[in-house]
Formats: C-alpha cells, structure tokens, sequence
C-alpha cells in the first residue's frame, strides 16, 4: 500500500490518503479501516464478488483466478477434475452429491441425459454418445478395419453387432462369471456370435469397447486354449488401447493403464511386450503368423 495526497473516494476528505499501486480508487484511513477484506488474499476491497448464498467475498483478482464449477457455475479455489485435460472442473458439493456420468464418471449436472435403464450421461459424453444402430454399426465397422491394418487381425467370421440397455446386457450376462457392470459382451452362438455392447457411450469408447469384444471373438478363433483370464482381457484390452491410439483418445488411454484387476494388469503386460519385440511379439504370444 501507498500513500499520497488526495480525496478519499468514500467521504470526500482530502489528506494523505491510503491506496494499492495497481488501483485509483484512494482511502482516507478511517474509511479504509471500514472496508471489507477479501476472503481469499485479505486485500482491502469496497466491493466484490459473491457466490450466490456465500458469505465469502473475493476482490476481482482472486475472483478471475477462481474455476468454475461445470455442475453448478460456482467460482472455487479447489476443485476436482475427470480425465486429464481438466477442462471441466467441479466442487466438492457437486462431486459429493450428483449422480455420476455413467461413461466417465464425472458428475451428471446441466443438460444431462437419463436414459431408460436409468443411467446418467453427461452433457460432454452425449454429445458422440452413441444411440442409433446404424451409427454403432458404421463406428463398429471401422474399428474392424482399423483392427485390420493396423495389426493385421482378421476374423473368419465377424459376429453380429447388438446394442442393448444396459439392464438387458446385465440378464443376458448373468451366467457369465465376473461379469457386473459390463460395457460390452462377445456371446457366442450356435446361430453365429454376437457382440452386444450397451446404449449410450460416447464414440471413442464405444470404439473401444467393440475392439475389446472383437478381441475376445478373434481368441475363440485362433487361442482357444489360452483360458488364464489375465491374458485374455489383456490381450483385448490392448486392442481397445491401440484403437485408442489410432482415435488420439488420451484421457481412455490413461485410464485403461490405471485399471486394476484383470483388465489393468493384462493390458500392462500387453505393453511391455510390445515395448520388447513390438506389435508381432504380441501377436505371436496368441499364436498369430506376423
């Protein structure tokens, strides 16, 4: 703070007179004593900024510095995000009390959706979510072909493609071990196999999720006889991770390689593997001629 000659902006009286370098607005010292303090940094300030229903009061500074939360528009100095890009952040309220995105886990606010198996998804997630037949076909479609020239996996049958709520996926799983909060099933069939993978997943996981099922379908074709569960979910979930490398999808790719259990391990394994030897070492652990 400094001091210079002048009128008090308050009262009017002139005097030495109280002021912050990088502001006009001058102070008598019995008006400056009056004023409030910000919440934040203690500067000395005559008006400020609010959330609504907060006492807190912050001067401009701190206020531009704050996020704001994506659920409920409050300014925060503290703040949780979902994915690595933090381009959306959210206060502990919100994150305590929403319900979550059922894609990626974020709080399920503003423009959410609710979808009849009583899911929420985000406003972020609907946005590529994936609802029709037609577009999970195409989207399923290219992932086949990327799986195709990317790593040279062809299948002597692709199964069929069948998007379900995630309530029909959980009673057509019921028999299958392990099996709880399922983003996709390889069913096979004496009528032919089926890849059922569920309603409402944003475009890049759901690519994701039809690469790991397709996974599964090219193993009963060529490693049958590779049932050490670690290995098989490895082995698909590596073929997500690579569709994921293809889509530039950073945020799925970090949180396949944080997974714990089967899944996490297997797919560390996987990338180790193809560290050492690259791509045909992975292959040729399943038997495949690179």
């Amino acid at each position: 703070m400094l001091q210079a000659s002048s009128r008090c902006v308050v009262c009017g009286r002139p005097g030495q007179l109280i002021f912050y370098k990088d502001e006009t607005e001058r102070y008598c010292q019995t008006c400056f004593d009056k004023l409030k303090s910000c919440s934040s940094c203690g500067r000395r300030i005559r008006e400020g900024h609010q959330n609504p229903g907060d006492a807190a009061l912050y001067c401009w500074k701190c206020w531009e510095q704050m996020r704001i939360c994506a659920a409920c528009g409050r300014h925060i100095w503290k703040w949780t995000s979902f994915g690595q890009d933090d381009e959306e952040v959210f206060c502990s309220t919100c994150v305590a009390d929403l319900p979550r995105c059922a894609a990626c886990g974020s709080p399920a606010a503003r423009k959410a959706v609710l979808l009849p198996d009583d899911r929420h998804i985000c406003h972020r997630c609907h946005q590529t979510a994936t609802y029709r037949a037609d577009k999970a076909q195409d989207d399923y479609d290219e992932v086949y072909k990327i799986l195709i020239w990317r790593l040279g996996l062809n299948l002597k049958t692709i199964p069929k493609l069948s998007i379900v709520r995630q309530d029909e996926l959980s009673r057509i799983a019921q028999d299958v071990p392990g099996a709880t909060k399922l983003l996709g099933l390889y069913s096979p069939q004496s009528q032919g196999a089926i890849i059922y993978i569920i309603i409402g997943l944003p475009a890049n996981l759901f690519r994701e999720v039809a690469a790991h099922e397709l996974g599964h379908a090219w193993l009963s074709e060529n490693a049958p006889h590779i049932a050490d569960k670690e290995l098989t979910e490895g082995f698909s979930e590596w073929l997500a991770y690579k569709v994921g490398q293809c889509l530039g999808d950073s945020r799925n790719l970090q949180l396949m390689k944080e997974k714990n259990g089967d899944y996490g391990r297997g797919l560390r394994r996987m990338l180790d593997l193809e560290k050492q030897g690259g791509v045909a070492a992975v292959m040729r652990m399943f038997g495949a001629t690179v």
